[in-house]
């Protein structure tokens, strides 16, 4: 149900930019794997053969968002000004090959299609959401400052790190070997189908569906990990 509404709610932000006459821009782009989003900004993510940006806006002039590519990362932004007015935007971004996302400063980031690779690497602060479905060897993730990645998916392992507040959900990753830590009032929710290894510190709390056969908890200063069945919050 949980899964549902968020998914309601997403495709409710996405029909906002369609409510009135709205401002486009195309942009072409050098080639990237990576990508970095700061700002009000709602990212989605299109696997293409040739890299390109739409930037779309009922409320702003789209010369206010910055798209540049440096050493292969995709970075998007907006003007001060307009990041403190808390203007939404919607950047279609069209990609060839994604390995890392980093959302930040409020940015949504997400994809409808599975991200696929041999390793990725995800990071949410600040208030920075990303919303993905994987099929991957190898996932890195880590989520701090209020943030949110709610992923699902496949992948052999999975490194997971969350403090500050931040949430990773992802008990739709089918996940051999996971390793997990939290801290600081932060929450993991996690597969793990032969190998956990969690820690959770500072009021940090852990929920796991699987039946690993090995196991290697720990728990300090009032951490929680536990065996869950339903999606709790």
């Amino acid at each position: 149900m949980m899964k549902k509404l968020m998914i309601a709610g997403i495709l409710m932000a996405g029909i906002s930019f369609y409510g009135h006459a709205q401002k486009t821009e195309a942009r072409s782009a050098e080639p990237f794997d990576k990508i970095d989003v700061f700002g009000k900004v709602v990212v989605d993510l299109i696997k293409g053969d040739k890299e390109k940006v739409i930037i779309e806006s009922q409320e702003i002039d789209p010369g206010k968002v910055t798209t540049k590519v440096t050493n292969k990362t995709l970075k998007i932004s907006m003007a001060e000004d307009i990041f403190a007015a808390a203007k939404s935007v919607r950047v279609i971004v069209t990609y060839v090959q994604l390995y890392e996302i980093h959302s930040k400063g409020g940015a949504d980031v997400r994809s409808e299609v599975p991200l696929k690779a041999d390793r990725v690497v995800y990071e949410a602060s600040t208030g920075g959401n990303i919303y993905v479905d994987v099929d991957v060897k190898n996932l890195e993730a880590s989520i701090g400052q209020g943030s949110l990645i709610y992923i699902s998916g496949k992948a052999d392992s999975q490194l997971i790190t969350a403090n500050s507040g931040g949430i990773y959900s992802g008990y739709g990753v089918e996940c051999k070997e996971t390793e997990v830590k939290v801290s600081t009032k932060a929450k993991a929710k996690v597969y793990a189908g032969e190998v956990l290894n969690a820690q959770a510190a500072t009021g940090g709390w852990i929920g796991f569906q699987g039946n690993p056969k090995q196991k290697i908890i720990k728990t300090s200063l009032g951490g929680k990990i536990e065996a869950t069945v339903e999606d709790e919050e």
